[in-house]
């Protein structure tokens, strides 16, 4: 008696068309609708008022730091003399009473700058204050980023998953910071290195120890800001910021794709152990499923996020109401990405991948909770 024939693979479910937006339209239509839904307003809206405290403070505090070497007279007297001075431009030659002509003895070399232990005191007391500053921007960025993405999974998650709206604000900026944190110091580390490759660019030609101090300020403390802001290239004018912004600007744009979706790729993880390079890799991946809607709404955010986009918002509204639009930008383009994110994993089932549906969103809200 021939051997039953084995039975067919089971078919995937087809994945629900709530989290399936397939297209990138779709899913800026649909991260609209969450943006403007009654029960997800509120904490979106707290969300972006948090990064709009942290941005102002940090363009605060940039200025400040900016505009220290002018405040302080000995401060300035000693970047002074470790600039090198001007070559000095030719004497005209002198003519004697026999009609010869005769040079003037070149300027004697500048002495070599000596530095006082009240200096060093000056140094030293400098030092600490760049570094205090830093180290209290990285901890404001990754506690409000965190903070920001994780009230933006509980919210939106909480609108596909019937039942499960009572998440409030700050039980999912709790869980975000908690869950976040390492993928957000990843972002601020990769942000820091090209800042730090392109001012070995630009700025190796910059003797102005001033001039010098200056852009150091602002281009430690850009990683931590959403876009290049115009107040800075106001406040600290020189040529070299002409070709920093612009590739700082592209570059940002370039990496930044790689890490659109690497967020709700932990948040949706259940593997407690903290998160490693292989979320980075699944993220790609799942950038690389829609690639042409992941450039799409890439295009889109820089326009809308980036420094052109704000310049417009603050000309229209003002600092204060343009500046919190922008930050309600940058809020909705994290749903957009949250819902690339559902999209991508869907598109995934389709192609015979994993199973994903409603309750692996359920299982990660309950995290939340």
């Amino acid at each position: 008696m021939p051997a039953a024939a084995a039975a067919p693979a089971r078919a995937p479910h087809p994945p629900p068309a709530i989290l399936d937006a397939r297209t990138g339209g779709r899913i800026l239509r649909r991260a609209a609708g969450h943006l403007l839904h009654p029960a997800s307003l509120p904490p979106l809206l707290l969300a972006a008022l948090l990064l709009l405290l942290f941005r102002s403070a940090l363009l605060a505090g940039t200025l400040r730091l900016a505009s220290f070497a002018d405040r302080d007279p000995a401060l300035r007297s000693l970047l002074a003399r470790f600039s090198p001075p001007n070559p000095p431009s030719p004497p005209p030659p002198r003519t004697t009473s026999r009609g010869a002509a005769h040079r003037s003895p070149p300027p004697r070399p500048r002495s070599p700058t000596t530095i006082s232990w009240r200096d060093a005191a000056a140094i030293v007391n400098l030092i600490a204050l760049l570094s205090s500053a830093h180290i209290f921007a990285i901890l404001g960025y990754i506690a409000v980023h965190s903070a920001a993405l994780g009230a933006v999974f509980a919210s939106v998650a909480g609108q596909h998953v019937p039942g499960r709206r009572l998440v409030f604000l700050l039980t999912g900026a709790a869980r975000g910071a908690k869950r976040l944190t390492g993928f957000t110091f990843l972002r601020w580390a990769t942000r820091d290195a090209i800042v730090q490759m392109l001012c070995l660019w630009f700025f190796a030609d910059v003797h102005d120890q001033a001039q010098l101090f200056r852009l150091f300020v602002v281009a430690k403390l850009m990683p931590f800001s959403a876009s290049v802001n115009p107040w800075l290239g106001a406040a600290v004018a020189g040529p070299e910021l002409d070709g920093f912004f612009v590739a700082w600007a592209v570059l940002d744009a370039v990496v930044s794709v790689l890490f659109t979706v690497v967020p709700w790729v932990v948040v949706m993880d259940r593997d407690p152990r903290p998160p490693g390079r292989n979320a980075v890799k699944e993220g790609c991946y799942l950038v690389s499923l829609m690639a042409t809607d992941a450039t799409l709404l890439k295009c889109w955010e820089t326009v809308m996020c980036g420094s052109m986009g704000r310049l417009i918002m603050v000309t229209f509204g003002g600092k204060v109401f343009g500046g919190f639009l922008h930050s309600i930008a940058q809020v909705y383009f994290m749903v957009v990405w949250l819902l690339f994110y559902f999209a991508a994993r869907c598109k995934e089932v389709r192609l015979g991948g994993r199973q994903f549906g409603l309750e692996d969103v359920a299982a990660a809200l309950d995290g939340f909770r």
